[in-house]
């Protein structure tokens, strides 16, 4: 491999402003303070291009990314590989930060004391097994009003005592309980449990921890204003006083999870323990000019001095638009919104463009509008749990195949083959180009007895020989085979429920429309329009954001979270690209609603001068 001389080294298919250039080719650690639409993923990727393709990243070390959501760990090693090729992008390891703690935890489990060790066919826990054992060694707990408050009881409570082993005997006899649960006869762990054993396992084996640090000569954190507390101590523990260089990246105008334990001085301590350079980003690619200077107008709120944040030179200074409804009740509400989406996609706009979003309880706020949009033949959905199996590898994987069996499609027989010649070794082999033809044959093959299988199954409409068919498509390649490739499927269980599932909701859709890539590409979101939580949203852009309900309701704890809350709008006004309504219902599921709480919110949106105000009242 001829590497490239880091003075001649160019950044790829982008034009990079000065600090993001600097942030790229500097060999220091780093804090990239960079806002909406700065460009954190792609400046990433080109700074793993540069790392590997000059040899600064010297081989045969690995940089290693860690994100919070699967989507972005996907989309940086997806960016990193379009941009240095295959060879080189195998020395990046892209995980989430729960997927980077449970490796430690699983390679080198049996170092584990026997009273902290989870049994090797550990399980995940669900709220309710937590909540219950929980709730047995803190009485207390049972009188939480909300599932919300008792959520944040247990996550406060685990990280109490970060470092093992516990000085708190009842909070040793919670992980106890939890680690043998009578019940399930299988250890029950959380994922912050996990953080906590991995940072244990390198803090008391020095061997492990200098493994790590000669594996990786860079580590990448995204989205580090989220960096929880125990997250931040096992970072620490891994790279402080190493040779390994850290580069963190992420808004403080974002941190949207202080209720999941985010770490609100994250910043602060990482330059401090890190003695890192920080650099700031003033360009936003993303939205238009009038919704930057919107976004900059709820700084205040955010406790920033406003900066002059650069807009792409490809809008017009005047574009960009936003509108406040009032409106008497949501079913005006609906009508209304429903309209306007219509006349979008008429006016050719992607369905997959528009989005609608809420705070919270997403059916509470758009169940009216769904039933609007269907009368106009407009399909919408709840993205989330779509959103998440859609990130799953093994789910890419069976859709491609059954879409193959009744379409042709040249990306999906690409992602196939690529992974079977991955899967034999043959990528690498001298001998490919002899042994490739049996595997295009065997693919060939497989999509042939699928189709037959999928012209029977819609004669008989068994919803069980489906998730046969998708076993047996898994046999295909065969589990233990795929799991070397794709190890976040370690747990048998876990993968044969992302199957299941896979299964049950794909058969729904055939059963409405009768036709297998209808039925596909609608699991895959083709033209329909997505509806998701504030949360949900985080890290993706559509050109026309519906945020409906700006009420007190949906921002019930603005009084005791107002901080959050504040950053949770920003984040919902940053992810358009076009345009952004804002919706208030007088009357909402028989119930008055009100804007005293959040005024602040509708005020800094009519005295921005920059929001159109449309009363229906």
């Amino acid at each position: 491999m001829k590497f490239i001389s880091p003075s001649d080294w160019k950044p790829e298919g982008v034009c990079l402003e000065d600090a993001a250039l600097e942030a790229v080719v500097t060999n220091k650690n780093l804090l990239v303070v960079a806002g909406p639409g700065a460009g954190k993923t792609e400046l990433l990727a080109q700074k793993a291009c540069y790392l590997l393709q000059t040899n600064t990243c010297p081989y045969p070390r690995k940089i290693l990314a860690i994100s919070f959501k699967k989507d972005a760990k996907s989309n940086l090693a997806e960016r990193v590989e379009r941009r240095c090729g295959k060879e080189l992008s195998k020395r990046f390891d892209s995980m989430t930060f729960d997927s980077f703690a449970k490796s430690i935890v699983d390679r080198f489990r049996l170092a584990i004391p026997e009273e902290y060790r989870p049994s090797r066919n550990y399980e995940i826990t669900n709220n309710e097994i937590l909540q219950r054992i929980f709730i047995k060694h803190y009485p207390d707990a049972i009188h939480c009003k909300k599932k919300s408050e008792l959520k944040e009881r247990i996550h406060a409570t685990i990280k109490k005592e970060i470092s093992l082993p516990h000085k708190s005997q009842t909070l040793k006899n919670l992980w106890h309980d939890l680690l043998n649960d009578n019940e399930t006869g299988k250890s029950q762990v959380t994922f912050s449990m996990i953080s906590i054993l991995a940072e244990y396992l390198i803090r008391t084996n020095p061997l492990i921890l200098r493994a790590l640090n000669a594996t990786y000569s860079h580590v990448f954190l995204d989205e580090f204003q989220d960096t929880t507390f125990i997250q931040y101590e096992l970072v620490r523990t891994c790279f402080l006083q190493s040779s390994v260089k850290l580069i963190a990246v992420g808004d403080s105008k974002q941190r949207i999870m202080v209720w999941a334990g985010a770490k609100t001085d994250v910043f602060e301590d990482f330059k401090d323990d890190f003695k890192s350079v920080e650099k700031e980003l003033l360009m936003n690619h993303r939205s238009a000019p009038r919704l930057i200077q919107l976004q900059t107008s709820l700084y205040p709120l955010l406790n920033k001095g406003k900066i002059h944040i650069q807009p792409n030179d490809k809008w017009d200074m005047q574009d960009g638009e936003a509108n406040l409804y009032y409106f008497d009740d949501c079913d005006q509400e609906a009508e209304t919104i429903a309209n306007e989406i219509k006349n979008l996609i008429q006016s050719n706009v992607d369905p997959r463009e528009i989005v609608i979003l809420v705070k919270r309880s997403l059916a509470s706020y758009t169940c009216k509008i769904q039933d609007k949009l269907n009368e106009l033949d407009i399909r919408s959905r709840d993205e989330g749990e779509f959103q998440e199996l859609l990130k799953e590898d093994i789910v890419k994987l069976l859709l491609s195949v059954l879409y193959l069996a009744n379409e042709r499609n040249a990306d999906k027989w690409m992602f196939l083959t690529e992974f079977s010649l991955l899967l034999d070794g043959i990528i690498d082999d001298d001998n490919q180009f002899e042994n490739m033809g049996k595997i295009y044959n065997s693919i060939d093959t497989l999509i042939s007895n699928c189709k037959k299988r999928l012209i029977r199954l819609s004669v008989q409409k068994d919803e069980t020989d489906l998730l046969k068919l998708m076993n047996e498509i898994v046999d295909f390649w065969g589990y233990e085979r795929i799991k070397t490739i794709y190890q976040q499927y370690n747990e048998e269980k876990y993968f044969r429920e992302l199957i299941s599932r896979t299964a049950q909701l794909l058969w729904s859709e055939f059963i409405l429309n009768n036709d297998w890539v209808e039925a596909i590409e609608y699991f895959e979101g083709k033209n329909i329009v997505p509806i998701m939580t504030v949360h949900k949203s985080k890290g993706l852009e559509y050109e026309f954001v519906f945020f409906i309900g700006l009420e007190d309701q949906a921002f019930f704890s603005y009084d005791t979270q107002t901080n959050e809350d504040n950053c949770t709008f920003f984040v919902a006004i940053s992810r358009a690209k076009k345009r952004i309504d804002f919706t208030f219902s007088r009357v909402r599921k028989d119930k008055n609603q009100h804007c005293i709480k959040i005024k602040k919110l509708h005020q800094v949106l009519i005295e921005s001068g920059l929001v159109q105000v449309v009363k229906k009242l």
